[in-house]
């Protein structure tokens, strides 16, 4: 359900998580503990890697912008 604030309207951010497949935690787990990256999210979810991006910006959740997983950031970071 939307709830009124004062000077806010209505929620639209908590109605806006409710239809998506996946929660900004769900979003920030798979990139930064499961190290995948938005291509493979963006299959999980049936979307684009845009969508994704999207997701994780309006999120505020933290991305490289390479789509490389961390395994090879690392390698690459230490070479």
């Amino acid at each position: 359900t939307l709830q009124r604030t004062p000077l806010m309207g209505y929620r639209r951010e908590e109605t806006f998580w409710q239809q998506r497949p996946t929660s900004p935690r769900e979003l920030y787990n798979e990139y930064h503990r499961e190290d995948k990256t938005t291509i493979e999210i963006a299959d999980d979810n049936d979307v684009t890697p845009t969508t994704i991006r999207r997701w994780m910006d309006k999120a505020k959740i933290e991305r490289d912008d390479t789509n490389t997983p961390a395994i090879l950031r690392e390698t690459n970071a230490s070479n």
